[in-house]
């Protein structure tokens, strides 16, 4: 697992693409010990350029926490308000960490998202703030059931890609993916899912028919990612979990496909098709969508 210095009043963690965001002249803040970028270019014009074309954000300041093995469904429905034994491979959903007595456990706030991304393997993601309580607890809670508990954060990368031409951008950028058939909405032509899923998906079928809320394993600009799609950042889009050390390459493929797409049409023909967006428009579009974090 990668080391990381502990955040202290002079010492704050780095994301991967710290030197991407300082070649853009990025503004930074501080996010519960984390240097990140706040904004480019200004939260309102980042804000318009997700919501009428595609913003990309990194996110790797979240937690990210494996719970795998043949207890792991029964582990989780003991820990969180929800039964993710319900869960279908390939799909995610939101919950929350639940104490013994099923109350609010100090120190986690927020929500956890829970992706199922295999049939004994489930990824929990979670804010920085939260990151280090939940896996405590789930490393707690999860003791003598059969589930293995990894905190991954500090080894994954989050890069997330919003807004109408996310699909677009996305599309010459995955590779392929698997035919999960509950991650999968219908093929073109239909109107309803069902029918015949290939093994394997082709980058644009994926991208394509990829469903909100569903998650599955594929390949990006060479690297393996976990590629799920969301609007809990409060536009329709993307999220790509990949290696720390892919992180770089993989922004700097998404960013250079997005240069060779055709320009931005009607109200948006001034934005670019795709735009660095930091926190700060981040905000406003969860604030608008009402999604806790």
């Amino acid at each position: 697992m990668r080391t990381m210095i502990a955040p202290s009043s002079s010492s704050l963690c780095q994301t991967p693409l710290h030197r991407t965001h300082d070649r853009l002249g990025a503004r930074l803040r501080t996010v519960s010990g984390w240097a990140m970028p706040w904004s480019y270019v200004g939260e309102q014009a980042e804000h318009r350029a997700a919501r009428h074309a595609a913003g990309i954000l990194d996110l790797s300041h979240t937690g990210e926490v494996r719970v795998e093995g043949p207890g792991a469904a029964a582990a989780l429905d003991g820990v969180l308000a929800d039964r993710v034994s319900t869960l279908a491979v390939g799909r995610s959903g939101c919950s929350a960490i639940a104490g013994p007595d099923g109350g609010v456990i100090d120190g986690v706030l927020d929500e956890v998202v829970v992706h199922h991304v295999g049939e004994e393997e489930f990824l929990l993601v979670t804010s920085a703030a939260s990151r280090e309580r939940v896996a405590a607890e789930l490393v707690l809670r999860c003791a003598g059931t059969g589930a293995r508990v990894t905190d991954l954060s500090l080894d994954t990368a989050l890069i997330a890609v919003l807004g109408p031409r996310a699909p677009e951008v996305l599309c010459h950028v995955v590779g392929s993916g698997p035919g999960i058939p509950a991650a999968l909405g219908p093929a073109p032509g239909q109107t309803e899912p069902g029918g015949d899923v290939p093994d394997v998906l082709c980058g644009t079928g994926i991208v394509a028919r990829l469903r909100c809320c569903a998650i599955v394993r594929a390949t990006a600009a060479g690297h393996s990612v976990l590629l799920a799609r969301t609007r809990r950042h409060g536009q329709d889009g993307f999220e790509l979990f990949c290696g720390w050390e892919d992180a770089e390459d993989l922004w700097h493929t998404i960013t250079s496909a997005a240069t060779a797409l055709p320009a931005n049409q009607g109200d948006a023909a001034d934005l670019a098709v795709l735009t660095p967006c930091g926190l700060g428009a981040h905000g406003l579009l969860r604030r608008e969508a009402n999604t806790s974090y």
